[in-house]
Formats: structure tokens, sequence, C-alpha cells
């Protein structure tokens, strides 16, 4: 006879089996670690992926990490700041964000992780700290003079 999922193990810990937590449906026990109880789940895209008890209850787990790979929000033409998206990339950060190249309206090409842009971490190419780094640039800023996209400027120092 099967135990409904409301009662106790004789641990005094409640049996997930059969319950569904997000995308994860708990398949059975798993043996225990470091006094937490670890269950197997099924994930809806077929996955499987031990998780522990505790975060299952509170909503930590909720998926086996399929949710993450297939995150790209379609940015292409929007515009971020001085940056203009243009198509995602093949290429990943550590977390899986997804660069997306950018047009900057200085004309330059940039790679930018997705996650910089939406959240407004990256808005430049990096010409505006260029910018405000360069003196001469700053003495023309304070005069009201315009700087323009193709003047030269020689300094002797380094950056």
């Amino acid at each position: 006879m099967k135990k409904s999922s409301q009662e106790k193990t004789r641990r005094g810990q409640e049996d997930l089996t059969g319950r569904r937590f997000g995308m994860l449906t708990v398949t059975g026990p798993q043996e225990s670690r470091a006094g937490r109880k670890y269950w197997m789940c099924l994930c809806d895209c077929g996955n499987e992926r031990v998780v522990s008890g505790s975060a299952l209850r509170t909503g930590r787990a909720w998926s086996c990490g399929c949710t993450r790979k297939t995150t790209m929000v379609d940015l292409k033409d929007r515009k971020f700041g001085r940056l203009t998206a243009l198509e995602p990339t093949a290429k990943r950060d550590k977390k899986g964000s997804v660069y997306w190249r950018c047009r900057c309206d200085c004309g330059r090409e940039c790679e930018v992780p997705q996650d910089r842009l939406v959240f407004g971490n990256t808005t430049s190419c990096g010409c505006k700290r260029r910018k405000s780094r360069d003196p001469d640039a700053a003495a023309s800023r304070k005069a009201g003079e315009e700087i323009s996209a193709g003047s030269e400027s020689t300094s002797s120092k380094i950056f």
C-alpha cells in the first residue's frame, strides 16, 4: 500500500513522492546527505535531477535548470543607452547569459552579455569612459565646445 503524500516517514519528514514543485515531479527518495533528505525529481523537459527537500519546499528548485538555457529575450533593434542590439551570438558568459553584438552611437561594434544590457550595466562601447578620461575632451566640454567623433587628440599619458 502506497503512503499518501501527507503521511510522514519514520523520521517525521513528509514523503514528497508524487508531488509537483514547479516543473519538477518527485519520483522517489534518494540517499540522505549531511542530515538532509534528497529526492529524485523528473523535470517536464525529461531530465532527472536530485534535489533537497528543503529546496523543493522553499521554491529554490523548480526545474532541472533547463529554463536557464532558454531565457534569451529578443533584443534586436532595441536601444540601451548608446548601444543598439543587432543580433545574438553563440557566445555565453559563465552565468549562461547570451552575448549580443551591438553598435554604439559612435559607430563601433561590441559584444555585450544580455543581462548587462537589460539591467543597464553597459550603455556604451566604452567611448563614454574614454571621453571622460581624456583631459583635452574634458576641457573642451567645460568650455562648451562639441567634440567631433573624427577629431584626433594626442596625449602623452598612458592609461
